[in-house]
């Protein structure tokens, strides 16, 4: 249970100020963190907005510690949902190339086949 667990430090980072941001990234693809000093890294439907993706879990890649842990959501299809652009869909490849590109392991990855976005998910892990 997570609430035995002590030393947990909770950071929300986003591209604009709202509830629960802790942090507001000046440029989308330099997280304000040092490098190696994050455990775990959690996405979840951002990558379909994001212009440059690669760029994104390349700088996930950077602050994640050796041993880390990255899980990702994101969806392989679905309807546009401009927020404030809608680029790119996933499949079971893409986390194999993002893996291969940015020296990570991926652990596991599924297609869920349910719902309207069908999202592709990911779990890497940093050596």
């Amino acid at each position: 249970m997570i609430n035995n667990i002590k030393n947990i430090k909770y950071l929300s980072i986003d591209i604009e100020q709202g509830d629960g941001v802790d942090i507001v990234m000046n440029d989308p693809y330099n997280a304000p963190i040092e490098d190696n000093s994050v455990d775990v890294v959690i996405s979840g439907q951002m990558l379909e907005h994001c212009e440059f993706f690669w760029l994104t879990i390349k700088d996930m890649a950077r602050i994640l510690r050796s041993g880390g842990f990255i899980l990702l959501v994101a969806p392989s299809c679905g309807s546009v949902h401009r927020f404030p652009v809608d680029c790119w869909r996933f499949y079971p490849d893409a986390y194999k190339a993002l893996a291969k590109w940015v020296n990570l392991e991926l652990v596991q990855a599924w297609h869920d086949q349910t719902g309207q976005w069908k999202d592709q998910v990911g779990m890497f892990k940093k050596p």
